[in-house]
């Protein structure tokens, strides 16, 4: 059956509405942010940037935090052939006046270090952002240049971002690209996403106990930028990140990732708002019409195929710096397949309830059920398999149309074939056909009736007395002759591919017929195998041999009166 497109189309459009309204509201963002995690990771940390944590180890041997400012001097002479070098210790308290100011020679002198400064709390002013509470360095720590350590966390806990600049100033690793690089990073946004390249600890590493006690060969630091922060997990600087696994990254390492994310130019952005609406109205299109084209199995591969395609194509985005809608734009081809499935699965079933209830004022609706079940069922042949086959006709028939008028003759018909097609049904029948005044019932096809020889004969009995009803409803006066045979016939569909009838064909139909036409008025006729196969449920006595058309040899045949109790 051709499918009407427009509905598809109102599909499409309405799943697109819907995702679109949702992006908008920024439902399921933070999912968003869990699948666009997945992507990263998978590079190699530039050989060139190195850090020294403050950890454990160099908790227990230099001592309890805060340590002396003595111990940031010993290190600055450690690694003074560094290029460039980025503290993300804070400075913020005094110590003793000598150490501080001891602390900010050393610093001067080195000429090449960027301390940090923060901020406590943001606001929003033509979209930048100022800040309004300022962690700054002791005023020992003047001329010293310095860069914003804050980084940006999600509502889902998960650290993705920094700050690119606050009121005008730096964060620490813009101020560290710019110096190395010479120039101001080409990057005017306010947020940088971090394109984080590895898990926590990526990075070369140095203890800083290591470094001040020589334990690290002369010449490692040689023109590397080293950014020296804390890693110990009691000195809370840590943070989940989209490449944490369940382990925290040392705020350090953040800057890291950051610093190589702006000297490689690998920058990330999300796809836009309007690019995402975009491709989702046109992947609900797509989707609608694969299930408008094709079958439910090929439209369903061919909707898998387009998630594979997004997937794919978010993986190869994203080495070009776009981090693609992993939510709303998968669900558009799955919302729009399940309301697609949906909608044809009604159309359907509508459908054949349609067919079923048209058609099953024709032939049986089991009959019906059968030929909706698929295209098998449609074609012709058939098959062998044992029925009992009923035929009824009304004797007199010619008398009695007589003397009705041709509508008379039309309605009487109808309310007669009306009251036997339903005794044919109450008792698991399939009505084959009508033929002139005569009906031809079959049982065990096309659906398997176990007693099906005991079911024909009960019918016939029912024929009886509701004839003897229709009489006294005002009927003409209704005498039926009625045979039942039961055998081996073929089952199927007959006829041409242009008109087919599902019917049985075979001696057991024939014989059937011929029983019939020698039944007197009221008198029910069934053959040899009919009544072995129900003798014990029914009244029967044995006839003479039958001699019938077309039969060579007389018919062993039993005169039906009723039904035992």
């Amino acid at each position: 059956m051709k499918r009407p497109v427009l509905p598809f189309i109102l599909i499409a459009l309405c799943v697109g509405v819907l995702l679109a309204l949702m992006l908008n509201a920024g439902i399921f963002s933070l999912w968003q942010y869990r699948f666009s995690d997945a992507l990263y990771g998978g590079g190699q940390p530039l050989k060139n940037i190195a850090i020294i944590t403050v950890d454990d180890q160099s908790l227990q041997e230099i001592g309890r935090w805060p340590w002396s400012r003595q111990t940031y001097v010993a290190l600055l002479k450690k690694i003074d052939g560094s290029r460039l070098i980025g503290f993300d210790i804070s400075f913020f308290e005094p110590s003793t006046p000598i150490e501080d100011e001891a602390l900010g020679k050393a610093l001067r002198t080195a000429g090449n270090v960027v301390i940090p400064q923060e901020v406590i709390t943001f606001a929003q002013q033509d979209g930048e952002l100022i800040g309004k509470e300022w962690l700054r360095p002791i005023p020992a720590l003047e001329n010293v240049t310095t860069g914003i350590v804050n980084v940006f966390t999600d509502a889902d806990g998960v650290s993705r971002a920094i700050p690119v600049r606050i009121s005008g100033r730096s964060s620490l690793a813009f101020v560290l690209a710019e110096r190395f690089a010479g120039k101001q990073p080409d990057f005017d946004e306010p947020r940088l996403l971090v394109n984080f390249v590895g898990r926590p600890f990526s990075f070369t590493t140095y203890s800083f106990a290591d470094v001040i006690n020589d334990r690290v060969p002369a010449g490692t630091f040689t023109d590397k930028i080293m950014l020296v922060g804390a890693s110990a997990p009691d000195l809370h600087d840590d943070y989940l990140v989209p490449t944490s696994w369940g382990r925290r990254m040392p705020g350090v390492e953040i800057h890291a990732h950051a610093l190589q994310t702006i000297l490689t130019k690998r920058f990330l952005h999300h796809q836009s708002f309007t690019n995402t609406v975009i491709v989702i109205f046109l992947l609900s299109l797509l989707t609608a019409l694969l299930f408008w084209q094709f079958s439910e199995l090929k439209a369903g591969l061919g909707a898998f195929g387009l998630l594979l395609g997004i997937f794919g194509a978010a993986l190869i985005l994203y080495y070009r710096g776009i981090l693609l809608n992993l939510i709303h734009q998968p669900l558009a081809v799955i919302l729009t397949s399940i309301v697609c499935v949906a909608y044809i699965a009604r159309s359907e079933a509508r459908h054949k309830k349609h067919i079923l209830s048209v058609f099953g004022r024709y032939v049986s609706k089991d009959v019906v059920k059968h030929l909706l079940t698929g295209k098998e069922a449609l074609e012709l042949g058939g098959q062998e398999r044992e029925i009992s086959v009923l035929f009824v006709d009304i004797r007199g028939f010619t008398a009695i149309a007589e003397k009705l008028t041709p509508h008379q003759v039309i309605e009487f018909l109808n309310h007669y074939f009306g009251a036997m097609t339903d005794i044919v049904f109450k008792n698991n029948g399939t009505l084959d056909k009508f033929i002139g005044d005569s009906i031809m019932a079959v049982f065990n096809s096309p659906h398997d009736e176990p007693a099906h020889a005991y079911k024909a004969v009960k019918t016939a009995i029912e024929m009886i007395d509701a004839c003897a009803k229709l009489r006294k409803e005002g009927l003409p006066d209704i005498k039926i002759g009625i045979g039942v045979n039961t055998g081996k016939a073929v089952i199927g569909n007959m006829g041409s591919p242009q008109r087919q009838e599902f019917t049985a064909l075979g001696d057991a139909v024939n014989t059937s017929s011929r029983l019939c036409g020698v039944a007197e008025p009221d008198q029910i006729i069934i053959a040899e195998a009919t009544y072995q196969q129900c003798k014990d449920k029914i009244i029967a006595k044995k006839l003479p041999p039958l001699k019938v058309k077309g039969k060579e040899k007389p018919l062993t045949a039993y005169d039906v009166t009723g039904l035992k109790e």
